[in-house]
């Protein structure tokens, strides 16, 4: 393919004019019952399924992300006699829930809270990891 840059000189003023190209491109998203995206999948059949993060040995995914309202925490490699703790915070930095995670898997509820954007904050021992999520 051959690409072709112009440069135009007009008062003093080098402008470039560079090629656009255009590549159609069609993402499949998955939701659940309650209407929550679960799953996103690109054109290159990558399948996204919300944040994972692994930092200081902990493994954490919170999805959907964007929400409807249920927003699920899972972490991988808790030790099975730890707690932690997620609070999520609004964006002022009141306190929207405090709760403590006891088992891997945590479903957390925001349907009744307003859209909008939210810090969702995972404390396990002496790691803190804190994530922003999208309430719609």
């Amino acid at each position: 393919m051959k690409k072709i840059i112009s440069f135009v000189f007009v008062a003093g003023i080098l402008f470039t004019v560079l090629p656009s190209v255009s590549k159609a491109q069609s993402i499949m998203f998955t939701y659940d019952n309650a209407g929550n995206r679960v799953s996103r999948t690109d054109p290159a059949g990558k399948k996204e399924t919300g944040i994972k993060d692994t930092t200081n040995n902990l493994s954490v995914t919170v999805f959907p992300n964007p929400t409807s309202g249920k927003l699920s925490i899972a972490i991988d490699n808790q030790a099975s006699n730890s707690v932690a703790m997620v609070n999520v915070f609004d964006l002022s930095g009141k306190t929207v829930l405090q709760q403590q995670m006891t088992t891997a898997t945590m479903d957390i509820d925001l349907s009744t809270q307003p859209d909008g954007v939210y810090e969702v904050r995972l404390i396990s021992g002496k790691n803190s990891k804190t994530w922003k999520v999208l309430k719609q």
